[in-house]
């Protein structure tokens, strides 16, 4: 592969992923390179023994909270041998501000990436891969869910160690389904299979409600969120990849992309259950305020409406509308930045320092995150957390990641924009969506 340190900014296709990491109101301090830091030092261990490495993340909020508690475990856990100093980058500018270092060589020793991101690293040779440095520190491959490792691995070799999947879930409000008699014994929706069956359950909310309540809340006019929802849809259709075979074209424009853009018509604009003017500052109100009865939002939502008094809420994984199970996912995974001179002890420290990360992921998943590792599922820290159980396991096999490509971010651009349009507007004939955002596609392509 041909090395080009690449800074490009960070693509809203990862915009409401990376915002579901960092919502501000954490405390942070400053290194003495003036960069954002979480606070959370490590202790100096006995006689300066311990190996000191750089951790980069981009958690804010919530999820900045239970990190931090993480890293302070391991650090206390780890006195004598391994330190670890977590250094809190804003969302915004992080990737863009990796590069730059990694190119500089100055990157730090370990760092999140989401895995969308990694085919751009990758690609660049930014990433360092991981097969004897794993083998070293004693990580056990074959204690992650496939599924979610696959989106690490690159022509069979793996370059990160995943922490989690964040994918879309299905909330809804159970004294509003109760109320309108669509809320089964098992305390779930009354839902008939597929398209049809989705449908009228939407439809039965509008018209038991008298209108009153919105049946279906997901960002339409602004954001990701659309474009994820019709991700989800395309593969629950057996679509395949986004571009060509050799990569070179769009390849979306098919029966498939039509089939799950047909689905969202069909709710914006003929049956008018998922309003076409969301975006992502009020769709979740809308839930949080009993003013919609379903929801599709990311899982990282449980933890926010855990602390909205009186909402009384399940949560589910996303329907199978189409033809087979799939939904649209993200991971956060553990990297290794690229050294010009690279420590043996460091990069052990390192991967040792992610695999614990993921080996505690019930830590992590109170933040509504799934954990990589399958045996953490079935620990009871993990099944005493309230929701999570009720979709972990099933969307951690079902989730399918981006096609890598490390164009990927700025194609996802391309066709959320379209796809606002369309549901926003109400003028974008459904026939012409896929065609324009195709030869939109196949510009930043051509590039």
């Amino acid at each position: 592969m041909k090395k080009k340190w690449a800074t490009a900014a960070v693509s809203t296709i990862l915009s409401l992923s990376l915002a579901a990491c960092s919502t501000a109101g954490t405390g942070t301090t400053k290194d003495a390179a003036g960069k954002t830091g979480s606070g959370v030092d490590s202790p100096s261990a006995a006689g300066g023994k311990a190996v000191e490495i750089t951790y980069w993340n981009l958690f804010g909020g919530g999820d900045g909270d239970f990190m931090d508690a993480m890293v302070k475990k391991f650090n206390e856990a780890h006195k004598d041998s391994i330190s670890v100093k977590s250094v809190r980058l804003e969302w915004g500018e992080y990737y863009t501000k990796l590069s730059a270092a990694i190119s500089s060589g100055s990157g730090p020793d370990v760092a999140v990436s989401h895995a969308s991101r990694l085919p751009e690293l990758v690609g660049n040779q930014a990433v360092t891969q991981l097969e004897d440095i794993a083998k070293q520190a004693n990580v056990n491959w074959g204690s992650f869910n496939e599924n979610i490792l696959s989106g690490t691995e690159f022509e069979g070799k793996h370059y990160a160690i995943p922490l989690d999947t964040h994918a879309q879930a299905y909330f809804y409000n159970k004294k509003l389904l109760n109320d309108y008699g669509l809320l089964g014994e098992d305390g779930k929706p009354k839902l008939e299979p597929g398209t049809e069956g989705f449908m009228k359950f939407l439809n039965a909310v509008k018209e038991k409600s008298g209108g009153k309540t919105i049946p279906l809340t997901l960002p339409t006019a602004q954001g990701s969120d659309i474009y994820w929802l019709w991700w989800t849809l395309y593969k629950q259709a057996d679509g395949e990849s986004l571009f060509s075979s050799d990569g070179s074209k769009a390849g979306f424009n098919n029966e498939q992309g039509k089939k799950a853009l047909n689905v969202l018509d069909r709710m914006i604009h003929k049956d008018k259950v998922l309003p076409g003017n969301l975006t992502p500052d009020n769709f979740q109100k809308l839930f949080e305020q009993g003013k919609a009865a379903t929801g599709v939002m990311g899982v990282w939502a449980t933890g926010a409406l855990e602390k909205v008094k009186d909402l009384d809420f399940g949560v589910m994984p996303v329907p199978t509308i189409l033809d087979k199970p799939a939904v649209w996912g993200d991971s956060h995974t553990i990297i290794l930045p690229k050294a010009k001179n690279p420590d043996a002890k460091k990069q052990n420290a390192a991967v040792t320092f992610a695999d614990w990360l993921s080996t505690n992921g019930a830590m992590w998943s109170q933040a509504g995150h799934i954990p990589a590792k399958k045996d953490v599922l079935l620990t009871d820290e993990f099944k005493k957390q309230q929701y999570r159980s009720d979709y972990a396991s099933t969307t951690a096999n079902n989730v399918r990641f981006f096609t890598k490509s490390p164009k990927i971010g700025p194609v996802g651009d391309e066709i959320t924009k379209v796809l606002n349009e369309f549901a926003s507007s109400g003028k974008l004939n459904p026939d012409d969506v896929l065609t324009k955002a195709e030869a939109a596609a196949n510009k930043v392509l051509s590039k």
